[in-house]
């Protein structure tokens, strides 16, 4: 992961990977460190997205799970669940649910997920839905074969693309990431 001036991308501390982060009212993000079974329950989780490709990592009883069953490699196939996650985040919203969407870190694949969704159900474009939860959980960064496939999800839905691959940087990186080094370069 490249380190854009400025930033450091992915890096995190752990308090800051496993903190439970609001994205929406009834939508939170997370990894799954410090994520315990009563942790869920006490917090009126009723609903979760586990992306951690891990054999029922958390089983709460009368929690709803979506498992999303891959590694956070850039050759796997995660738009596979795009539409189906979303249709379950958006059914448990609309049932006056509560959600949690995790993965290892909440920085890749659980993200991933979450992007997809902000851009399939609320109809925002990819470059807002990651302005969005970049603001509140910094350190966001899916992998390059993530975004490829959200890229490519988003121009079949929407007709284009609203972030590009920066292919001519020492390594490729999403055009998005460059937004924070111009808001600070400006302030």
């Amino acid at each position: 992961m490249p380190e854009i001036e400025g930033t450091k991308r992915g890096f995190a501390t752990d308090l800051q990977y496993f903190t439970i982060s609001e994205i929406r009212p009834h939508l939170f993000l997370t990894g799954y460190g410090t994520l315990t079974d009563e942790k869920i329950r006490d917090l009126g989780f009723t609903h979760a997205v586990d992306a951690t490709n891990k054999f029922k990592i958390h089983f709460v009883k009368n929690v709803q799970y979506f498992n999303v069953r891959v590694e956070d490699r850039s050759i796997d196939d995660i738009k596979r669940y795009f539409k189906d996650a979303a249709n379950f985040i958006q059914d448990a919203i609309d049932g006056g649910g509560k959600v949690l969407i995790f993965c290892r870190q909440g920085i890749s694949r659980s993200v991933t997920i979450l992007l997809m969704y902000l851009v399939i159900k609320e109809r925002i474009s990819l470059w807002e839905a990651f302005i969005q939860v970049d603001k509140i959980r910094p350190f966001i960064s899916p992998n390059l074969g993530f975004w490829k496939q959200m890229i490519e999800y988003e121009i079949k839905i929407r007709g284009e693309a609203s972030v590009k691959i920066l292919s001519e940087e020492k390594v490729p990186i999403p055009n998005v990431y460059l937004y924070k080094n111009s808001i600070e370069n400006n302030v």
